[in-house]
């Protein structure tokens, strides 16, 4: 069987990773907006993961999508040591709350 993922928040592909070595997992769409992110999941999965998960283009585009498992990077700024260490107070601030609501 395999089973359909989706990356949000994709960062450079770690969790994607981790499932495809699991086991019979195939992704169907991602989502990452930074650049260099983007740049090193292009190298490793030959894919272009350039969306935004707060675009409503995106959003329609995942509508009508069938997968099983969706997966979605947690927000690390707030919690790195090179971050602004604010921890779950800047998550509740951004997208991330809102994210969880919309899914």
């Amino acid at each position: 069987m395999n089973l359909k993922t989706i990356d949000l928040c994709a960062g450079i592909g770690g969790i994607r990773r981790g499932f495809e070595l699991a086991g019979e997992y195939r992704n169907i769409a991602s989502a990452e907006i930074d650049e260099m992110a983007c740049r090193t999941y292009e190298h490793l999965f030959r894919e272009n993961p350039r969306n935004d998960v707060t675009s409503e283009e995106f959003k329609k585009s995942l509508q009508v999508l069938r997968y099983d498992v969706l997966m979605a990077g947690f927000p690390c700024q707030a919690f790195s040591s090179v971050g602004l260490r604010q921890g779950i107070s800047l998550l509740i601030l951004g997208n991330f709350d809102a994210f969880f609501r919309y899914f």
